[in-house]
């Protein structure tokens, strides 16, 4: 006899929900940016443009997201028995690399003030 998981009860599945719905939002927000670098041969540009003072807001963002979906990678693996260990343990070490760079980003931040 396999053992199976419970299945989640309706709060469980709207938090769930919600986290695939503010995936598709940023994968949507993140194609508006691709849209708006493109320049007029269809390439992207290799450099987006933003405000200067967005660069730290952009990281601790990014910081933000990369726990998210580490998070989202650590409980696939646990769900589905390991078969996702490579994405959970590169997710991981993404994390660690947004946060460093988030703290070095608010340290110079923070000098220039």
């Amino acid at each position: 006899m396999s053992e199976r998981t419970p299945d989640p009860d309706v709060e469980q599945l709207t938090i769930w929900r919600n986290v695939l719905d503010a995936l598709g939002q940023l994968d949507a927000a993140w194609g508006s940016v691709v849209d708006a670098s493109e320049g007029s041969d269809g390439v992207a540009s290799s450099s987006s443009r933003f405000p200067d003072g967005l660069a730290l807001a952009l990281t601790k963002a990014g910081m933000k997201g990369s726990q998210a979906l580490a998070g989202i990678a650590d409980a696939l693996n646990q769900r589905s028995g390991e078969d996702f260990s490579e994405v959970a343990e590169a997710q991981a070490e993404a994390d660690a690399l947004w946060s460093a760079i988030h703290a070095r980003i608010s340290e110079n931040e923070s000098d220039q003030d």
